[in-house]
């Protein structure tokens, strides 16, 4: 098995750190949109202009020959710029108003979806150059993903409980300015030229498109941020309105699915038959919105957030072996960031106004949430026939340390 290296061991503790501090500016950025426009409506929009935005015109400088590959060097400046403008927009307060918290949303959104794509494609690359294998990169990276955002989500509402939105926006930002920093300490990558396969693979031929079978993944991975936001988004309602349940049990349920998410990225299920957690996902939702008991709500998210990590897994590791060079990776991990949060950041606004009381109102929510897990059934079952290119790529290094 392989042994991570020290700089692999970095670039995965780089993931975890800034994953915390982006969900602890997305916890205040929440708060902030109810305290000024009294709903997540503004924010969830905002989110998905700020994902639309950077990703529409790279594509542009792409077509015209201009784009430049994502690279941990340029992320660094993205993030230090990006971090210092809301720091000096949340010392001038604002957040408190209603153009100063859309200006100051759209830069964290776009921030987000600057690090998304570069760290998956940075984390491709380190299976291109043999560091890891795919199996490891999807794994460690959903890891260091799931850590951050536990730690990232705790710190912002334990900080939110002891200081004013400002200066929660103050500290956040220049923390995740300062963090940028660490950057530095990783060797620069070392980036295959594009339409070259990696060492000791097949010559490839560079493609002017996606490898076959990508547009499905990818789909398949946004509809499973799409299950996310519908998750946040609907779970409240089925417990505040209709069942009569307390935050606590709310704050269980998700603490659970939290549990289980940690465990399916932690466990050797790579063996298991993915189509299984499909169905455990659809029977999850069932078992938390049309049940009548607590506890069978508690049971159905932790299987819940063990299926849909495994999910989220298996669809990263696909699309890693999918890239047979380092252009095809830029590519496939923008489109991903792209899918995932916008997915992600649109289905709060869906269903908040379909469940409004001038469309179906609060009741229809148990059934929006199975529809949401029927989508990602049928959209997901259309990746079954992707078949990873496994001879691509080489055989991970017997010993890095």
């Amino acid at each position: 098995m392989t042994r991570f290296s020290i700089p692999l061991i970095g670039f995965f503790s780089i993931v975890a750190l800034f994953t915390g501090l982006d969900m602890a500016m997305v916890i205040a950025m929440v708060w902030s949109s109810m305290k000024v426009t009294g709903s997540t409506l503004t924010l969830g929009l905002v989110l998905c202009i700020s994902t639309a935005a950077p990703f529409a015109l790279e594509q542009w400088a792409r077509h015209r020959g201009r784009a430049r590959p994502p690279n941990l060097a340029r992320l660094m400046l993205i993030r230090i710029g990006g971090f210092a403008l809301v720091w000096l927009g949340a010392g001038a307060g604002m957040s408190g108003l209603l153009t100063g918290f859309i200006a100051m949303a759209l830069v964290v959104g776009m921030l987000d979806y600057f690090t998304v794509s570069t760290l998956e494609a940075h984390n491709t690359g380190l299976v291109l150059a043999g560091q890891c294998s795919s199996e490891q990169a999807a794994r460690a990276m959903q890891t260091a993903v799931q850590i951050g955002a536990f730690a990232g989500a705790f710190l912002g509402g334990w900080a939110l409980d002891r200081w004013d939105m400002p200066q929660v926006l103050s500290w956040v930002s220049a923390l995740a300015a300062v963090s940028a920093l660490a950057l530095i300490t990783l060797p620069r990558p070392v980036r295959a030229a594009a339409g070259t396969a990696a060492p000791g693979a097949p010559a490839a031929v560079r493609q002017p498109g996606l490898p076959p079978g990508a547009w499905m993944v990818l789909w398949s991975l946004g509809m499973v941020g799409f299950h996310i936001g519908a998750f946040n988004s609907l779970v409240p309602i089925v417990f505040h309105q209709l069942r009569d349940w307390t935050a606590s049990d709310f704050g269980m349920v998700s603490g659970l699915a939290g549990i289980g998410a940690f465990l399916a990225a932690v466990l050797p299920l790579s063996r298991w038959p993915w189509p299984l957690f499909l169905l455990a996902t659809l029977l999850a939702d069932a078992a938390i919105v049309l049940g009548h008991a607590v506890d069978m709500a508690l049971a159905g998210a932790f299987v819940l957030g063990f299926s849909i990590n495994f999910l989220r897994i298996r669809f990263r590791r696909v699309l890693i072996e999918l890239a047979n060079d380092q252009d095809a990776a830029d590519r496939l991990a923008a489109r991903s960031a792209f899918f995932y949060l916008m997915l992600q950041a649109a289905a709060p606004l869906l269903l908040a106004t379909l469940t409004s009381s001038s469309l179906w109102g609060s009741r229809s929510a148990p059934a929006l949430m199975l529809l949401t897990a029927l989508g990602l059934l049928a959209v997901s079952a259309g990746s079954v026939a992707t078949r990873t290119p496994h001879p691509t790529h080489p055989e991970p290094l017997k010993d890095v340390s």
